[in-house]
């Protein structure tokens, strides 16, 4: 994957270990003939606009990404072209793919208006490589007419640790870019975010925990113009250096017991389980021989 240095740091080798191992466990499940199955999707689909998930509707052409289907349903169809165009990595979210972005000119257009209401949920599966500090966006409209009022979802790196901003209003511009959830973010290791604006409130949620509440609503976006997947809307700028899994929007505020359930399939999805877990699941896949299932894998 061009662009990167070699990062031997603890984590970096735990997770590598745990995309091998997982090869493994898939690998047992192939040659015992067990049936490929795709997964069900999102347990929650009321207000679903948006679904892409590197298990499904990624199209390439030759090494590169240049569609990635929404599966809503919604025709909110992600592409890309020419440099834009990011690269897949096999085996990176728990045995599934990863689209893979530069940090300097990979970004994806969406088809549509994502959002109609004030109110709305966004989640993502993703990693930071950790190289310089800033801004990353994962999804974003902004424009330079919608500065101060867009919506987007990505993390802030301030030198010491990574954080989350969920619009200007959270963590970002009106909190003095300080971000939240400051260092549960951790670079190379798989990150679900969720952001929710409600009707009186608003949440930050990092691997299902929530790590910042407002009892105010953010005030009102425009909800309109052109959204990205990579970078900070039509900047040109603030790209997303790492790789994505994953991006659910619901044109609604998902209840508590809601956001549980889609972290729950997202966790399950994509992020590797424990190594020991990961080792027994792989001897029992060899010693029942077929009597599991596994993923149906995008384009490899």
């Amino acid at each position: 994957m061009g662009g990167r240095g070699i990062d031997m740091s603890a984590s970096v080798l735990r997770r590598r270990f745990a995309q091998i191992v997982g090869g493994l466990v898939a690998g047992a499940f192939l040659f015992c003939g067990a049936s490929s199955v795709a997964l069900a999707g999102p347990p929650v689909t009321s207000g679903l606009v948006l679904d892409l998930e590197t298990t499904a509707g990624i199209t390439m052409s030759g090494s590169v990404v240049t569609g990635w289907a929404d599966q809503s349903g919604s025709g909110h169809n992600a592409s890309a072209s020419g440099t834009g165009s990011p690269t897949l990595a096999a085996h990176v979210f728990n045995g599934n793919s990863g689209l893979v972005f530069n940090g300097s000119t990979n970004v994806m257009t969406l088809a549509g208006q994502q959002l109609t209401s004030q109110q709305y949920t966004i989640f993502t599966v993703g990693f930071t490589n950790g190289t310089g500090t800033g801004y990353s966006e994962q999804l974003s409209n902004w424009s330079s007419s919608n500065m101060l009022t867009s919506v987007f979802i990505g993390d802030i790196n301030t030198g010491t640790n990574y954080g989350m901003r969920f619009t200007d209003y959270l963590g970002g511009g009106a909190m003095s870019q300080s971000g939240v959830g400051d260092g549960a973010i951790v670079p190379h290791a798989t990150s679900i975010l969720a952001g929710v604006s409600g009707a009186s409130s608003a949440q930050a949620y990092i691997n299902g925990s929530l790590v910042y509440n407002d009892t105010s609503a953010i005030p009102t976006r425009n909800l309109g113009g052109t959204w990205f997947v990579g970078d900070q809307g039509s900047l040109n700028g603030e790209y997303w250096n790492g790789d994505i899994g994953a991006i659910l929007v619901y044109n609604q505020a998902l209840s508590t017991s809601q956001i549980t359930q889609v972290q729950s399939y997202l966790a399950s999805t994509y992020v590797p389980e424990e190594t020991t877990p990961m080792l027994l699941t792989g001897l029992s896949a060899l010693a029942l021989c077929g009597l599991g299932t596994r993923r149906k894998k995008s384009p490899q």
